[in-house]
């Protein structure tokens, strides 16, 4: 005869838990125990050489210098597009430089060097002065301009100044050239090796040899043997 009724079995076979789930809930258990167990000291060893490596990284780091940053290469340059220099000289007649481009002298920056220089000088007496030349040097303090390549002076009175080469010292009214020159007006033309000129005083000196060419009332005539002075 049984001990247990029918239903008293059912019960307590309910509470048994079959076989094969046993084994599955106790391997999931151990790997996550093994996983911690092992892998817990891997992450804090981590941890340890990240923050010593930060703080030794910290320790090394030095401040940015802005020479570093900025270096002053011979690539860094400045420059200005279509710029425009007023000022007087020591008489105070006013004068304007412009040009195309502007860039700084490396070796000197109050020397700006010039591409397409145009220069205007004005005189007391109304006087007007206009250069121009394929490029040129212009210093700021000192009020000098180096014209070269193509140089063109235009005077008021109708007389143009050509030549490869013309320095101008703006400040006080001089001028010189020592590349050949030709002067060319209603009166005639001079040709000559070079040039000093005082604007203030209004002579120009011209350097030998040259030869000298004079209009007179429409015809032309040559004196001193064809016009030649040597």
């Amino acid at each position: 005869m049984d001990r247990y009724p029918n239903n008293e079995k059912d019960r307590f076979q309910g509470l048994i838990k079959s076989d094969d789930t046993l084994p599955s809930v106790n391997t999931t258990r151990s790997i996550i125990v093994r996983v911690l167990r092992y892998g817990l000291p891997i992450i804090a060893i981590v941890m340890i050489v990240i923050i010593a490596t930060w703080d030794d990284a910290g320790k090394s780091a030095k401040p940015l210098n802005k020479a570093d940053i900025l270096p002053q290469s011979e690539n860094v340059q400045n420059e200005l597009l279509a710029p425009i220099f007023n000022s007087v000289d020591d008489k105070n007649q006013p004068y304007t430089v412009t040009a195309d481009r502007a860039v700084q002298s490396k070796s000197n920056p109050d020397v700006m060097e010039l591409e397409n220089p145009v220069a205007v000088m004005t005189q007391t007496d109304a006087t007007k002065l206009d250069g121009k030349a394929k490029e040129g040097l212009y210093e700021q303090k000192t009020q000098k301009l180096n014209l070269k390549g193509d140089v063109m002076l235009s005077h008021s009175n109708g007389y143009t100044l050509s030549s490869q080469e013309l320095r101008i010292d703006i400040a006080a009214q001089k001028a010189y050239s020592g590349q050949d020159v030709k002067v060319s007006g209603a009166g005639g033309t001079l040709e000559s090796k070079g040039l000093e000129g005082d604007f203030e005083a209004g002579v120009l000196s011209f350097t030998g040899p040259a030869r000298i060419v004079i209009y007179n009332n429409g015809n032309l005539f040559k004196p001193k043997d064809k016009g030649q002075i040597e």
